[in-house]
């Protein structure tokens, strides 16, 4: 199965921002291998969630909500409110 974040979608057809976990194997892959961008940019949560914890639930809810805070921040950056 490969999951796509909704706040951090890939620009390609290439799902270079995504991660294919094997149910049948008990594996997860992150797109592009080790060193791709996308691995380099998750490889703490994954350090902390996935290796130190074992919680791939917990995985998945903070890169869920590290890149909602990222998409609000740039949102409201770009459309600031306007003031009366």
């Amino acid at each position: 199965m490969r999951v796509e974040s909704l706040y951090h979608p890939s620009a390609t057809d290439e799902h270079e921002n995504s991660i294919v976990f094997d149910g049948e194997r008990g594996t997860m892959k992150v797109s592009g291998g080790p060193q791709s961008p996308f691995a380099r940019r998750i490889d703490d949560q994954i350090k902390f969630w996935v290796r130190e914890k074992g919680c791939i639930p917990g995985f998945l809810a903070a890169l869920t909500l590290e890149f909602y805070e990222e998409h609000s921040r740039a949102a409201a950056a770009y459309d600031p409110p306007a003031f009366a």
